[in-house]
């Protein structure tokens, strides 16, 4: 588990039975938190996953806002041409 950034989803785990730990110390949750856990767990149809792409776009925004004497053209420019090379990586 990483710190303060997860929690594992295999069944029985945190439990009395099975802690886990987090770097520190060893975490396990109370009964009826593990019981909550388990259906909210066990309703999760979807995720999505960050990419490298995800990452540049959210990378390109903060640019955008930014004060930058470069203009929005070139900036988005390049954050095209990095995508276009991550792209061509995978």
């Amino acid at each position: 588990m990483t710190f303060a950034q997860a929690v594992p989803t295999l069944e029985g785990l945190m439990t009395q039975d099975k802690g886990v730990s987090d770097g520190i110390e060893e975490v396990v949750m109370p009964e009826n938190f593990y019981e909550q856990f388990c259906t909210v767990r066990d309703s999760i149809s979807f995720v999505d996953f960050a990419t490298p792409l995800d990452r540049e776009f959210q990378k390109l925004y903060f640019d955008l806002l930014a004060a930058s004497q470069e203009s929005r053209e070139s900036i988005i420019h390049d954050a095209y041409m990095r995508m276009n090379m991550e792209l061509a990586e995978s």
